[in-house]
């Protein structure tokens, strides 16, 4: 049976009328009603019951259709994807993530992707609750966090570790965790993290030690400011602290554990809608982040 018949009997499914499919498609109801009855003597049963003022699928049809409509879907969404890579990617992508994971690492990659993409229009999104995508009209996000839920296409890029991180001069005077208790930290004010760290050592033997300090930030830029300020340690994700140590300006203290505020395992997302198809500058942006991303 043709593809095109294949679309017309879902068509016809979905809207529950021929002469609905027929308005819609700009043809001739007694040219659909022949269409259908000639494939329903090929299937060699009824797909429809109707009558002059009603249409009804039948348990046959409902069968026979439940299976081949997302064959249909396919077929369609593989022709579109081949039309787009036909040309080049263009239009309008929305990219969003957290200020601080944008200004440290998206930025920097923005000229390349312009480059490379020099029909798109690129909007980067920052904000620091979470949104949601749809309703927000994001084509892509990226989250950090340990793990992601809701109706979303979800990759894991990259594992993220945090560090407990300071000055030279300050990291001299920290010999062991224990001397947390003693020092005043720079503390993240965010829920789980602004009270206890959680350090594994080599053996996995996990200790919890009480942090506490006056200074509390909300920003990571901010927190890694002060750090370098000298006003205390602090727990810094590392595409937070890479920079600062790189450059000598920070430590990273007890590299032989590993230490969180709430959980070991956390990562870097990507997110996009749950689409059958997707433009092809949103494959382009999806490939990209991957690329430069990827762990």
């Amino acid at each position: 049976m043709k593809i095109a018949t294949l679309r017309k009997l879902v068509k016809i499914r979905d809207l529950g009328s021929f002469a609905e499919v027929a308005r819609a498609d700009d043809i001739d109801p007694s040219k659909l009603s022949r269409l259908v009855a000639r494939a329903e003597a090929d299937l060699g049963f009824r797909v429809f019951q109707r009558s002059t003022r009603s249409l009804s699928i039948t348990a046959e049809g409902e069968a026979y259709l439940s299976r081949v409509a997302p064959l249909v879907d396919e077929l369609n969404d593989a022709a579109e994807v081949a039309r787009t890579c036909l040309a080049e990617p263009s239009g309008s992508l929305r990219i969003g993530c957290s200020v601080a994971f944008g200004t440290m690492c998206l930025v920097p990659l923005l000229s390349d992707f312009q480059t490379a993409n020099p029909s798109i229009t690129l909007e980067l999104v920052s904000d620091d609750q979470p949104t949601d995508l749809v309703s927000s009209g994001l084509d892509i996000s990226l989250r950090l966090a340990p793990e992601v839920h809701g109706d979303l296409i979800c990759s894991r890029l990259a594992s993220t570790t945090y560090h407990v991180c300071a000055t030279p001069e300050v990291a001299d005077t920290l010999r062991t965790p224990a001397a947390l208790a003693l020092t005043p930290v720079l503390r993240q004010s965010l829920p789980g993290y602004r009270d206890a760290w959680l350090f594994e050592a080599p053996d996995g033997t996990t200790t919890n030690h009480v942090v506490h300090g006056s200074l509390l930030i909300s920003n990571p830029l901010a927190l890694l400011e002060a750090t370098i300020q000298g006003l205390g340690p602090a727990l810094l994700a590392d595409w937070v602290s890479d920079r600062a140590v790189q450059q000598g300006k920070l430590v990273r203290l007890w590299q032989d554990h590993r230490v969180t505020a709430t959980n070991f395992d956390t990562a870097l997302w990507l997110l996009y809608p749950s689409r059958s198809y997707l433009p092809a500058r949103t494959r382009v942006g999806i490939d990209f982040l991957r690329q430069s991303f990827a762990s």
